[in-house]
């Protein structure tokens, strides 16, 4: 498993205030099993990760993680010309692009917000001088 998405998912978690309990009964899940994808030890899949990036928010920590590792999974069967598999997760083509399309969209909105963060600190606003 992602040790990013491990530690996405423990991160989303707490920024909700969620207890891995309060998590596990969202997903359908034990807590077992939460504490076990936040440690990195089993992987959230099919339906469950559905049901986790629902809980969690589509602009979760989380759901970009999954879309880099699904980025990743479809660019190394491309790359090793393989027919593109589905992730263990089990998602369908549809899921697949819309968590890319999150992900993107979320990647567009920080650079915009870096663009103007650069802009003002290369030209700062002008300002009248003071009249006497």
């Amino acid at each position: 498993m992602s040790t990013q998405l491990a530690k996405s998912i423990a991160t989303d978690r707490q920024a909700l205030g969620l207890s891995q309990h309060e998590l596990a009964d969202l997903v359908g899940v034990t807590q077992q099993s939460v504490s076990k994808w936040e440690e990195g030890i089993a992987n959230p899949r099919g339906k469950r990760l559905e049901k986790l990036v629902a809980a969690l928010g589509k602009k979760s920590h989380t759901a970009a993680a999954v879309a880099r590792i699904l980025i990743h999974t479809y660019s190394d069967a491309v790359q090793n010309h393989q027919e593109t598999p589905l992730p263990r997760a089990q998602l369908t083509q549809e899921q697949a692009l819309a968590a890319l399309a999150a992900a993107a969209q979320e990647i567009a909105q920080a650079a915009r917000a870096l663009a103007d963060s650069v802009a003002h600190m290369t030209h700062p606003p002008q300002t009248d001088p003071p009249q006497h």
